[in-house]
């Protein structure tokens, strides 16, 4: 079978699991937030031993933010991936076919068949468990791995480097500036903290 004739196909019942590893392997920001939960709980701890921050109910508000905000790291990827999968199961149907050829991509699920040509997609990102495909709209599809046979995954691979430019090249830089962007804002934090502890009562 010559390149341009061969056809991939897989097929996969979604979970809400898949969808979860999908949205946290698409986003630098979650892919992320252990390393920025551990430097903040450092650099607060530091603060807090050196006597820089002092607890005050002027601190709430930022306190609170702070606590608000780190729950939503912890938890947006399954609120996110419980709504997708949600909307998939009340369309109808959780499995989904996947069908990759030289023209494109074939996606069908509940029932609706989606197909986009390679020249559509900006990029695809391979993750530990999900092939993600972006589209020039930015919308982006999850594929879990487990729908192929390693063969076939392999194949999907060649395929995709081929067609498709990889974000690969760009996944340290951006994981670093977030690094340097969290310090800056827990910096930020503490400094604000300070500012209205001593504010005068």
């Amino acid at each position: 079978m010559s390149p341009s004739d061969e056809v991939i196909s897989g097929s996969v019942a979604i979970t809400e699991a898949d969808l979860t590893r999908g949205v946290t392997e698409g986003s630098a920001l979650y892919r992320g937030r252990w390393i920025y939960l551990g430097l903040s709980s450092v650099v607060l701890a530091i603060a807090v031993a050196t006597g820089s921050i002092v607890w005050s109910q002027a601190n709430l508000p930022a306190f609170t933010f702070m606590v608000v905000f780190y729950l939503l790291l912890l938890v947006g990827p399954r609120l996110s991936a419980g709504k997708l999968f949600r909307a998939l199961v009340k369309a109808g149907d959780s499995q989904v076919l996947y069908r990759f050829d030289a023209a494109g991509v074939t996606i069908r699920a509940a029932g609706v068949t989606t197909t986009f040509a390679y020249r559509l997609l900006s990029q695809f990102r391979e993750g530990e468990a999900t092939l993600l495909l972006t589209t020039n709209a930015g919308s982006t599809t999850i594929i879990p791995k487990r729908a192929f046979s390693p063969p076939d995954l392999d194949r999907v691979r060649a395929l995709l480097s081929v067609e498709v430019k990889r974000a690969s090249a760009r996944g340290l830089a951006r994981p670093v500036r977030l690094v340097i962007f969290w310090l800056a804002l827990v910096f930020a934090f503490v400094v604000v903290w300070q500012f209205l502890n001593a504010r005068p009562r």
